[in-house]
Parts: structure tokens; sequence; C-alpha cells
């Protein structure tokens, strides 16, 4: 039984990076050779008795991908009050070079397989709208050694219209010049652009807390509620290692 779960991670996983090479956006020109950014999000749910062998497999997967690409920021968080789900998020400057070093550690997925209380589920990205400035300002304080994390699933039903991309510029930019924010960045999945992951770094939660009243936080939430295709869906997270989920 073991073989067989570990042959069935192989195939899905194999299917998914086949399905996020096809999804990537092609070069219009010969002279457009620069490669694809990759922003990708895995959703992983363990078995409540694997917490703490899956948190082990996947800080070695993730410290391996980082190792492998050091200028990319792997960021393996783990759910704060849910300790059996995990996200990886994965920048890199380079896709194809991600794929291949996801690629060469598959074995370790393989491990991982008997853990699963829920099949991975990975999406691909692309930035919306403009990414913020370098360095998190001295005003906020500078990053914390154990920042809170937020990674916040929006969907919209059907196309997204001015609306509501505006308002997600808006509420981005309220996040970045927030006390006690580090990071706001905004990732549009690449298959459906009406599907977006907000990730947030947090000094600490009060700071997250206190801007989720804010003005800014509610209209952001009033604007987008009557075109929502599914439940607002934030979660909040602690860093396993590598790098910040999202960077400046």
């Amino acid at each position: 039984m073991r073989v067989q779960s570990l042959r069935r991670s192989r195939r899905q996983w194999l299917a998914w990076l086949a399905m996020t090479i096809v999804s990537l956006p092609m070069a219009g020109v010969a002279a457009d050779s620069a490669a694809a950014p990759a922003r990708v999000s895995t959703f992983i749910e363990v078995r409540t008795d694997g917490v703490e062998r899956a948190e082990r497999l996947l800080r070695a997967y993730a410290e391996a991908l980082h190792a492998g690409d050091p200028a990319a920021r792997i960021a393996l968080l783990q759910e704060t009050d849910r300790r059996e789900r995990f996200v990886l998020l994965e920048s890199a400057a380079d896709s194809q070079r991600l794929l291949t070093l996801e690629m060469q550690e598959q074995p370790r997925v393989d491990s991982l397989s008997a853990l699963l209380a829920a099949p991975l589920d990975r999406r691909t990205h692309r930035d919306f709208g403009p990414a913020s400035a370098a360095g998190p300002s001295a005003e906020h304080g500078g990053s914390s050694k154990q920042p809170l994390y937020v990674v916040a699933h929006v969907d919209i039903a059907g196309p997204v219209s001015a609306g509501p991309q505006a308002a997600l510029e808006r509420v981005a930019t309220a996040a970045r010049g927030a006390a006690g924010n580090i990071d706001f960045e905004v990732w549009q999945q690449s298959n459906r652009g009406n599907h977006f992951n907000m990730i947030a770094e947090w000094n600490a939660r009060p700071d997250f807390e206190r801007f989720a009243s804010s003005e800014a936080a509610r209209e952001f939430r009033a604007s987008v509620a009557p075109v929502l295709g599914s439940l607002y869906d934030a979660r909040l997270y602690r860093s396993l290692c590598c790098a910040p989920a999202a960077a400046r």
C-alpha cells in the first residue's frame, strides 16, 4: 500500500508541475529571452498524528530549494492555530530553474505522501499591481524575530472589473503604510485571474489586528463582499524556515 501511495504522489506532483509549465507565459518575440518569474503557493494539510515528522520533511524540502537557488525566497509557514496546516511560498526570478529544483527534490515529496490528510494544493501566480518599495521603513520598526504572516485568499466571482482591482491596490497601499507592517504582496493566480492571494508580514499579531480593524481594511472588505465567489479566507502563520514570505 505504501508503494502505491508513493507512486500516486509522484504522478500527482508531476502532473502539477506539467500544468505549471503549460500555464507559464510564453515569450512573444525571440528577443524577449528573460526567464519568467515564479510565484508559487502550495497549501499542505497533514494528519494530526504526523505533524512533527511532516514539519521535518517540509523544512528539509524548503531548505533544499533555497540552497539550490539562494536568490529565491522560499518560505515555509505553519498555521498558528492548526499546526497540521502549512503553506510553502516560492518566489524566484526563473520559473524553469525552480521547477528543475522541485523535480530534483521529488523524493522528499514522496516521503511526505503517507502523512497527507489531503492532496497538495499547488498554485502558480504572477505579481498584481505595483511592487512595494525596497525594505521596511524605519517607522515600521523593521523585521521582528517572530513575525506574523497572513495569507488571505480572495475569490472574485466572474471577470475582475476595475472596482475590485482598485480595491486590492488601495488595501495594499494602506497596509504597506500601516504601523507594524513589514511587507504586503498581492499575487494573482495564473490560470484563474479572478483568484488572488494577499501575503502579509507583520511585526506582531496586534499590528495585524489593528490594521484589520482600520477604516482601510474595512472599506476593502465592504468593496469586494458583493463580488466574492467564495468565503473570504485569511489564515495566520508563523515562519519555520528560509526567507521571508514576501520581500520588498
